[in-house]
């Protein structure tokens, strides 16, 4: 399997504008993170637009604009479509390092949908299914690996191999035990 490595590019910082910054609206590299045609893997550092970016992807896979093994659908083919999007936001796990990137993430996409839910050029179905995700979103597995790992265990009920009442071991708790 190959992958094909993007590095984002350093940009400057802006104050965040009063009101949600159109998801879709990306530089060259971070356009070439969306192609779904090929393996990726995207390396970045602090102010290159991670987060813009992830987000444009996973409201891009709500909305269809993108789908696994395809290329990103311009606005125009995009709005033509008459097929719903295939994905509801329980169906997207959405993994970061920290609590801080999911929470921002999942924020950044609420944001999102609300900003596209304003349209008025969306056809029913999209607005719709848009609408539907709104209400979902909240419960998406937008997660640390530590807490998708434990919702995949909690989810499997009896089938899993940890105890029912299992909780995540905090660093602080590892620290004490190895004391």
């Amino acid at each position: 399997m190959s992958v094909d490595k993007i590095e984002l590019s350093q940009r400057t910082l802006k104050p965040e504008p009063p009101k949600p910054v159109d998801p879709f609206v990306l530089a060259a590299d971070q356009h070439a993170a969306l192609d779904l045609t090929a393996n990726r893997v995207i390396s970045a550092s602090a102010g290159t637009g991670k987060t813009h970016t992830l987000r444009a992807l996973y409201v891009g896979l709500l909305t269809g604009r993108v789908v696994p093994g395809g290329s990103w659908l311009s606005e125009d083919v995009w709005l033509k479509s008459d097929r719903e999007p295939a994905f509801k936001p329980r169906a997207i796990a959405a993994v970061t390092f920290t609590k801080k990137a999911a929470a921002e993430l999942l924020d950044r996409a609420q944001q999102a949908l609300e900003l596209l839910l304003q349209r008025h050029d969306l056809p029913p179905v999209m607005r719709e299914h848009l609408r539907q995700c709104r209400e979902e979103i909240s419960s998406a597995p937008v997660c640390t690996i530590d807490a998708f790992c434990a919702r995949l265990l909690r989810e499997s009920g009896m089938s899993s191999p940890a105890p029912i009442a299992f909780t995540t071991l905090e660093a602080s708790e590892a620290d004490e035990l190895l004391e």
